[in-house]
């Protein structure tokens, strides 16, 4: 073997034993904002998860929730994903999803929505809980 390719093989495998490679997720959602109109309870969001690094990797739930501008929750939803594989970087999953109000958020009236929740933001919240966990944000604005 080459020199060169000793040095490229043991350089991969300290990286891998240190940790630089290990394997791990990133979750990218659109659209970003999210926005609501009145009269709106529902939107398709998609969710795009992309791997990284090398290795087992393992998924128990997905959880998605919304803040208000507070930050407190408003709206939660557990999605059970139960999965465990071996990853290689780049490989990437879409899942679309539909992100309801809460009977609370949703008003009868323009006017009622014009009060409580027009020019407001909120937060949608991400996670994907498991041996690595990933997160992301997205703003959700009301206009």
């Amino acid at each position: 073997m080459k020199r060169s390719t000793k040095l490229a093989v043991v350089t991969l495998l300290a990286l891998t034993l240190a940790g630089c490679l290990q394997a791990s997720l990133s979750i990218k959602i659109t659209p970003n904002p999210i926005t609501f109109e009145f009269g709106e309870v529902s939107k398709e969001v998609t969710f795009k998860f992309t791997t990284s690094g090398f290795g087992q990797l393992k998924l128990d739930k997905l959880v998605l929730e919304l803040l208000d501008e507070e930050g407190e929750s408003v709206w939660n939803d557990e999605i059970e994903l139960d999965a465990s594989a071996f990853v290689v970087p780049r490989i990437t999953h879409t899942e679309k999803h539909a992100v309801e109000l809460p009977e609370e958020l949703r008003t009868a009236t323009q006017e009622e929505y014009d009060a409580e929740l027009k020019g407001k933001t909120y937060t949608l919240s991400v996670a994907v809980t498991g041996g690595k966990s990933a997160t992301a944000k997205v703003d959700v604005v009301f206009e």
